[in-house]
């Protein structure tokens, strides 16, 4: 039976993960799938895979490895090189949507690697962040759309779930979520299903 295009794009995150795994490599899924997995029904424009660096020889292995798990061999060197020189790299493997392999160079994006735990989804293992260092990361991201979107709905969606004490680690403060969960508040008292999912919010981070 052939594979849905869901199915696939998991397939071959799971795919990337075992092999960079395998290698000694720990990654974490951001942004789309990940709020996915959250609860937040997103289309896929992109997937983002965070990985931690291990060893001397770290760069020519990840390298390879992506290279092999997307079928870009011939472009190997080019992938080492933006790793290399940036820190990331960008790729188009056609078949899946556009990828970003991001090395965990600072102390924010190693903890975020950290914190994470696997989910699994159709029989596949997956590894994204935990909720609250997610949602740190989407704050980092300077919230511009659609992170921000991203970000008040799981805050809204989760709030029994989330201690706004482990959000604070991530640079994420109760002032500043209080003041997003407000702003929600104002734009949808008109509607009471919403309101009372937003009032309950409020009692909660205000």
């Amino acid at each position: 039976m052939s594979r849905s295009f869901p199915q696939f794009i998991l397939h071959k995150l799971w795919s990337i993960q075992d092999s960079l795994d395998l290698v000694g490599f720990k990654s974490v899924l951001l942004n789309d799938f990940t709020t996915i997995l959250y609860g937040v029904p997103r289309l896929i424009n992109e997937l983002r895979i965070l990985v931690k660096p291990t060893n001397k020889g770290f760069i020519e292995l990840i390298s390879d490895t992506i290279a092999r798990e997307l079928g870009l061999l011939a472009f190997k060197n080019d992938i080492k090189r933006f790793l290399e020189s940036q820190g990331m790299v960008r790729v188009n493997p056609v078949t899946i949507p556009i990828t970003y392999i991001v090395l965990a160079n600072s102390e924010f994006y190693k903890s975020i690697l950290e914190d994470s735990r696997l989910v699994e989804l159709n029989g596949y293992r997956i590894r994204i962040p935990e909720l609250e260092p997610y949602i740190g990361y989407l704050f980092s991201l300077g919230l511009s759309y659609p992170h921000i979107v991203d970000v008040i709905t799981l805050l809204t969606i989760h709030c029994d779930r989330i201690d706004i004490k482990r959000l604070s680690k991530y640079n994420v403060t109760r002032s500043a979520v209080c003041g997003l969960i407000r702003d929600l508040y104002t734009e949808v008292s008109m509607f009471y299903e919403i309101e009372d999912i937003v009032s309950k919010a409020i009692e909660k981070y205000c």
